[in-house]
């Protein structure tokens, strides 16, 4: 049934198009309802037969054609000009704008109706009758757009158009001449063709007009079909054509600007990249072939239909150019795909409308947040340590706790109502002190009591104060007081600074001389925990030891270990204020409750489980920490006797438990080596001063009385160190994420993947490298300059890099800012600001941190990660740079709205206060200046640079409001005219020496001080630049991936890397030893020795000069450069003695034998290797490139030097998709997007080729059966003979789904980017199949298919089928094959599926585990989400086998999307990993299962 709606008739609002109005021609028909309005026509045009983009015929002696050109012409003048109403709710308020904008030659109805058929008019008879589209309001614009009218030349142009449509969304009118009000709700655009542009240039115009701002304000979303963002080549010849066609008619400037990038089109689509972040954007392009005049061509290629921007959704369309927007019927897939966008646009915005605004708030609470803001910044307090409290409080379980309340010294403390006192609860380490102390918190404030409390923190140094201890109290109690928040406002005026304050001070301001004395029945409740970890307990007892003298009464719970110092102090307290002690000794239920808990999922019977808590309990003593360290010892264990005798082994203290766990590492070779070591390590450490070799010595001599050569000892051992410490560094960054879960890979698999010249490899690897893995295949025998390399996240893109002393930041996609320590690059906090960020900046001080996004502005506290302020934002202003003011109390923005704003951060009243506006924003000159092009403001917010189109850079003054300077190179002087400037590319700050340092688009690399005139450049080719902090480097990439660092002061270069991936964003480090960049999903950290030795030389440079210039040394020529190999894009794994076959980037392909034996180059090509295939004799080698070029050797390794002679070559054209070669070698198949080719191989001939029905399929040869081929679809498995590609017979897979409830995990979604083979974006192509995998035994096929399910995702199913259900005989008989899923909670782990492999059973321990029996398992294997490889038994029963073994890691700068893409294993086992242009050989892992 279809929803109830009511059809508007279209008619033309009551609006003045803005376009040039012409007198009506008597065979012009009137357009209906314009009564009160002046006439609106069309230009007269005459006839014609051209459409969009079509090149005119001369057709004028055809009586048809003319009468064909008459008909069209009458139809243009019946569709009506201006804004027309198509569709709006009947019963509501329409919730929702859709606003159709035609392209060039088109019309308001016409364009949308297929044939001209007005049945077929989409958005006024189909889209209302769709379910989810009744509260959507839907209109069509008309404007004079065509090329055919006649006459002098036409001087519109597309911003002419653009100001129309905004006009009618500005003053429409409905039939009923109501006003449409468009800009109340969210507006969805819908533009073909060159309305695209339209609408593009509309957004720029309006949100710089404040008429028009609030209706482009409310856009949302446009979905493009076909529009030339790039232009194309077809117009400038069709306005030659038209300039001399027979019907008279003329060049159009809206044409001119459709050509190939085209000033016009360049700035629109510069000006829109700022506007597009906060749209939906959906690209639709055309895949066919346009008529044109006597032939058919592609009017606009896909990369002109397409934006690029990282939001954008693309997707093809089966239509030409004309009809991407015109439509058969509702089943039309082509209407489908726009229908469902804009469908999931409607329930997107639906159901994201903003709330009416609530009631204004009362004065009082005005007046509260005033004075809690003065508090804060008193106080530099601004939030409860609710952070510590979570963290315990999570901690807690339920049940526990509970006998504290019953106890009579906790009674006392709460209920004595008029006194002050002192409650001490202690208790040993690990007792559950802190939990405790959470519970009573908890409780106390479920009361209804005033409660404070604090944590002390021995590893924060922030959180063991006093100072930090008395500050948070106040904030706290003034939050839950007016009393204490009234004086506490009154006090600001004093001007003290507290968070420096000695805490006697604080004490004595706050409490003593106010707090104590206001008036209040109701006690305080004060819970301070682990007492013992403050730096200064006995001053904070002095100091509570006065709270008798309080008005109010104050309860103090102290909480703590009992040491002797702290004991003392209560025993002389006792005498100035009532003390309770309270020992947390009958905790033995909650330990008893937390061993059961902890037990209650392990494997074993009830005895078992009650056997370990009855032992656990009476050895722990009340310890909470040592259950928690034995019970993940005993968890661990697999058999019931193990875990007796862990029981039994275990020690009953915290110290020797550490040292059983820590003994390995203590472990070495040679004991009085190692002590030695130890003793020459201890003297250099704790001596005050650098001692000589003979103190030493005598140092030395009690324990070793004659050290031969103790020169050469030290520097023995200082070798060894200088090895260990780079090695420490690079194994922190390399493989620090998989530790922290890991630990124990520090000893077996670490070193094993570690460089054969490294420390931890000479010492660990080589004895784990026979029981644990092999690595063969890289030639670099030392670390790399890569440090680091960790994934950011596939679901989100990284923006913008900026590094810090202890941290680095990473700006994302999705509005959050992600800090991550320097050291171990492990995620620190997120800054999630909840809106694409524009820009943000850090402190100077790095202790505040500003975002800025579409709407607010944020700014927040380093420290904690508390959001100090939230601002909205001027409407339609889009920040490009914001920085702090000098005391970072202001912030500054400089918008594109051409506008510089300052924000007070502390002020009451918080609101962006423009410093310069629009207005005033002109050059030197006195010329009115478009939006800048690029803005950055140095690091204090004194100075902003600005650069705009065809202008120099120049300097604003943001204090003084006046000009510095600009910026002009001599060949620009040289120039005549005025905008002949070059074009200013990414420009920054030196934040030392306060020069502008930028590009120009011609990749120079310039220097300039504002102050002077001249600047210095660099000739190069580079995109983007960075300074250090230190300001004496910087670094430039370009679009080939190309790093390049330099020094600053003279331009030297003194680092380059050379790497494939073209990177987003880059920054060096404070001190210049590392360089961040940012690549696909991965943030790379790059620490080279160039960079090292350069930061040593400065150093000591520094110790005996105050020279204010870079350090002239540069490093070593060996050492500028890290040149990586061509990337690999091609790999194929044979199954004989060679072991695999690579293709390069530049097209070259080499060979590579077994038994560490060097490869051979067998081909040279100009173009990326696309496809490889090896036969399984070892005898044939296919390549292809991109270019189609495939070539056919034989490999001959019947001599002492192998060859790879060239049999044969041929084209294959664009698109293929496999190559496949015959069990017996004697045929090749070529599967490309559109045929299937067979090929002899003996006779070098092409034996038959037929039409690829599919695509989307893959071919393997049958298991079993080496005479015949199958075709594995995704419904259907279809069997060939190979000779000539005759059907055999087809068997339809039946999928099954027998799995229990806690199998049907949902569906793995995976990512897949587009190919050269496949060059739509995967949610654009039908069912596939991705790949197929055989079992060794020949007894299982695993299929890897996948269908749509949203924004370039595919949902992924794995179905496994048995090999013997293909039988031969009957094939001519569509017989079904069972297909069942494998367990979704393996497929909801895997991220690559590698291949099948055979295995022994493993018997399983501790780490790694080593080969028991002989009985030869059949496994999956496959890389897991967290980058292990993994392996799942393949059994009779599928749903019965959920177990993963787990085996190594692949460390993560081994992965991108193309490697991840190429990596397999072979047959015999072994894994194969491109990485930096090599392939990383890993062998013996399977036969080692990791257990933690």
């Amino acid at each position: 049934m279809f929803h109830r709606f009511r059809r508007k008739k279209t008619k033309p609002l009551n609006v003045p198009t803005i376009t040039e109005t012409l007198p009506p021609s008597p065979h012009q028909p009137q357009v209906a309802g314009f009564s009160n309005a002046p006439d609106i026509h069309r230009n007269a045009t005459t006839r014609s037969n051209l459409s969009s983009y079509a090149i005119i015929p001369d057709h004028s002696k055809d009586s048809n054609v003319e009468q064909h050109c008459r008909e069209r012409s009458a139809e243009r003048h019946a569709d009506p000009l201006g804004l027309n109403v198509l569709y709006e709710p009947n019963d509501s308020a329409p919730v929702v704008d859709i606003i159709l904008v035609h392209g060039l030659g088109g019309t308001s109805q016409k364009t949308w109706s297929r044939n001209r058929d007005i049945e077929c008019f989409w958005p006024q008879k189909w889209l209302p009758a769709e379910p989810g589209f009744e509260q959507a309001r839907i209109m069509s614009f008309g404007y004079n757009a065509h090329f055919a009218s006649s006459g002098r030349e036409n001087v519109l142009n597309i911003a002419d158009f653009a100001k129309d449509l905004l006009f009618g969304m500005k003053y429409g009118l409905n039939e009923e001449s109501e006003e449409l009000e468009i800009g109340k709700v969210p507006i969805i655009f819908v533009a073909h063709s060159m309305g695209g542009l339209v609408v593009k240039k509309a957004f720029i115009l309006g949100q710089n007009d404040n008429q028009y701002r609030e209706i482009i304000a409310s856009a949302r979303a446009v979905l493009f079909l076909s529009t030339p963002h790039r232009g194309t080549n077809l117009a400038e010849l069709l306005n030659r054509i038209l300039a001399v066609s027979v019907f008279n008619h003329s060049a159009k400037q809206y044409i001119a600007e459709l050509r190939q990038n085209s000033p016009a089109l360049q700035d629109i689509n510069e000006q829109f990249r700022q506007v597009a972040p906060r749209l939906t954007i959906f690209s639709f392009y055309e895949t066919q072939q346009t008529a044109v005049g006597p032939r058919k061509m592609m009017v606009l290629e896909k990369d002109s239909s397409i934006l690029g921007y990282p939001n954008e959704i693309s997707k093809p369309l089966e239509a030409d150019h004309h009809n991407v927007c015109k439509y058969t019927s509702q089943q039309d897939p082509n209407y489908v795909s726009v229908r469902n966008a804009l469908k999931s646009l409607l329930r997107k915005l639906t159901t994201a409308l903003p709330r009416q605004p609530s009631s204004a708030p009362p004065s009082d609470r005005l007046e509260i947040g005033v004075a809690m803001r003065t508090v804060e910044n008193l106080l530099a307090v601004f939030d409860a340590p609710d952070e510590d409290y979570d963290f315990f409080r999570g901690r807690w379980m339920p049940g526990s706790c509970e006998w504290i309340f019953s106890r009579p010294e906790l009674l006392s403390w709460l209920h004595n109502a008029t006194s002050s006192r002192i409650l001490w609860l202690h208790g040993i380490p690990g007792c559950g002190k802190s939990v405790l102390s959470s519970f009573v918190i908890s409780q106390l404030q479920g009361m209804g009591y005033n409660c404070q409390y604090f944590f002390f923190r021995f590893g924060d140094h922030t959180k063991r104060t006093v100072n930090a201890l008395l500050r948070s109290l106040a904030y706290q109690t003034a939050v839950q007081l007016p009393e204490l928040r009234s004086l506490l406002h009154q006090m600001s005026g004093e001007t003290v600074k507290l968070d420096k304050a000695e805490g006697r001070t604080i004490w004595q301001k706050i409490f003593v001389s106010r707090l104590f004395k206001v008036r209040l029945q109701q006690p305080l409740y004060w819970v301070i925990d682990a007492l013992d970890e403050c730096e200064a307990p006995q001053l904070l007892l002095n100091l509570f030891s006065t709270i008798s003298s309080s008005q109010i009464p104050i309860r103090i719970m102290l909480v703590g270990r009992k040491t002797q110092v702290l004991s003392s102090a209560f025993q002389r307290m006792d005498s100035s204020i009532s003390i309770n002690n309270l020992a947390v000794d009958n905790a033995k239920e909650d330990l008893e409750l937390y061993v059961a808990k902890e037990v209650e999922y392990m494997r074993g019977d009830s005895r078992l489980k009650a056997r370990i808590i009855r032992i656990v309990c009476e050895k722990a003593h009340g310890n909470f920490l040592w259950v928690h360290l034995v019970l993940r010892e005993i968890l661990q264990c697999h058999t019931e006797a193990a875990i007796g005798q862990a029981l039994e082994e275990l020690p009953t203290d915290l110290e020797p438990l550490y040292q059983r766990m820590e003994s390995a590492l203590s472990k070495s070779e040679r004991p009085g080596d190692r002590e030695l070591s130890r003793l020459i390590l201890t003297w250099t450490i704790c001596a005050q001063r650098a001692l000589a070799l003979e103190e030493l010595s005598e140092a030395l001599k009690p324990d070793f009385a004659s050290v031969l050569d103790l020169r050469v000892t030290i520097g023995q051992e200082k070798e060894t160190l200088d090895l260990w410490a780079v090695d420490l560094v690079k194994i922190v960054g390399k493989f620090g994420a998989q530790l922290v879960k890991h630990p124990r890979a520090i000893f077996s698999l670490v070193p094993t993947l570690c460089p054969t010249t490294t420390a931890i490899f000479r010492h660990v690897g080589k004895k784990t490298a026979v029981v644990t893995l092999t690595l063969d295949g890289f030639t670099r025998s030392q670390w790399d300059d890569c440090l680091s390399k960790f994934s950011i996240g596939r679901n989100t893109q990284s923006l913008k890099i900026t590094t810090m002393e202890s941290q680095f930041a990473i700006l994302t996609s999705d509005g959050t800012l992600r800090l991550y320590d320097s050291i171990t690059h492990q995620p620190v906090r997120k800054l999630v600001h909840n809106e694409r960020v524009l820009s943000y900046r850090f402190s100077p001080s790095y202790e505040k941190c500003v975002t800025y996004g579409f709407r607010t502005t944020k700014v927040w506290s380093m420290k904690d990660g508390r959001q100090i302020a939230s601002v909205a934002n001027p409407i339609s202003a889009k920040a490009l740079d914001v920085s702090f003011g000098n005391d970072e109390s202001t912030v500054i923005s400089c918008s594109d709205d051409r506008a510089i704003r300052r924000l007070a951060v502390d002020a009451q009243e918080t609101i962006w206060e423009t410093v310069k506006s629009d207005m005033d924003f002109d050059d030197a000159e006195g010329r009115q200046l478009n939006s800048p092009r690029r803005v950055a403001i140095n690091m204090d917010g004194t100075q902003v640079a600005l650069a705009f189109r065809g202008l120099p850079l120049f300097v604003w003054d943001i204090n003084g409001n006046h000009y510095i300077g600009r910026c002009e190179r001599d060949s620009d002087r040289n120039r005549s005219g005025r905008d002949l400037y070059s074009e200013v590319g990414p420009v920054c700050w030196n934040p030392v020496t306060g020069h502008v340092l930028g590009l120009y688009k011609d990749g120079c690399i310039f220097k300039w001080y504002p102050w002077e005139s001249e600047s210095q450049e660099l000739r190069t080719v580079a995109t983007g630049i960075q300074c250090s902090p230190d300001g004496t480097l910087f670094v430039t990439s370009n679009t080939n991936g190309l790093l390049q660092v330099w020094n600053f002061h003279h331009f030297a270069l003194v680092y380059q890397l050379s790497y494939h991936i073209p990177i987003i964003d880059l920054a060096l480090s404070p001190d210049g030893r590392r360089v961040y960049d940012l690549r696909e999903s991965f943030c790379n950290i790059w620490e080279p020795n160039a960079l090292i030795r350069l930061a040593e030389a400065d150093e000591k440079s520094s110790e005996t000069t105050s020279t204010t210039g870079g350090s002239t040394l540069l490093s070593l020529p060996s050492e500028t450069s890290n040149d990586i190999l061509e990337p690999l894009t091609a790999l194929a794994v044979g199954d004989r003695m060679w072991s695999y076959c690579s293709g390069d980037d530049a097209g070259v392909v080499r060979l590579k034998r077994v038994a560490d034996r060097p490869s051979i180059q067998v081909t040279q090509g100009f173009m990326p290797i696309d496809q490889i295939a090896l036969s399984d004799d070892g005898k044939y080698l296919v390549t292809a490139d991109l270019g189609g070029c495939l070539k056919v050797n034989i490999i001959d390794d019947s001599g002492p030097c192998p060859s790879c002679p060239r049999m044969f070559e041929t084209k294959t054209g664009s698109g293929l998709q496999q190559l496949l070669i015959s069990a017996d070698a004697e045929y090749l198949l070529l599967v490309t997007v559109t045929f299937t080719e067979l090929w002899s191989l003996t006779s070098k001939t092409m034996v038959t080729t037929k039409p690829n029905s599919n695509p989307c399929s893959r071919w393997i040869n049958h298991p079993s059966h080496s005479a015949y081929i199958v075709q594995c679809t995704f419904d259907n498995l279809q069997t060939y003979q190979w000779s000539t590609l005759d059907q055999m017979g087809c068997h339809r897979l039946a999928k099954s789904q027998q799995y229990s409830a806690e199998q049907q995990s949902p569906r793995v979604e995976a990512w897949q980017r587009p190919s050269a083979s496949s060059p739509m974006s995967p949610d654009e192509k039908t069912d596939a199949v991705e790949s197929t995998f055989i079992s060794q035994d020949c007894c299982y096929l695993l299929l890897q298919t996948s269908w749509p399910s949203g924004e370039r995702r595919r949902t992924v199913q794995y179905l496994m089928t048995k090999i013997e259900d293909l039988s031969i005989s009957d094939t001519h008989n569509n017989s079904d094959v069972e297909a069942r899923e494998i367990p979704r909670a393996v497929a909801a782990r895997i991220e690559k599926v590698l291949g099948f492999a055979s295995k022994s059973p493993r018997r399983k321990s501790h780490g790694l585990t080593s080969e028991a029996g002989s009985e030869v398992e059949e496994v999956l294997t496959f890389l897991d989400k967290d980058d292990w490889i993994c392996s799942w038994g393949v059994g009779s029963d599928l749903a019965a086998n959920t177990e993963i073994r787990r085996h190594f890691f692949v460390p993560q700068d081994w992965l991108n999307l193309d490697s991840l893409r190429l990596a397999t294993i072979s047959r015999d086992g072994r894994f194969y990993c491109p990485r930096n242009g090599e392939v990383a050989v890993v062998g013996n892992w399977l036969q080692n299962e990791w257990v933690d």
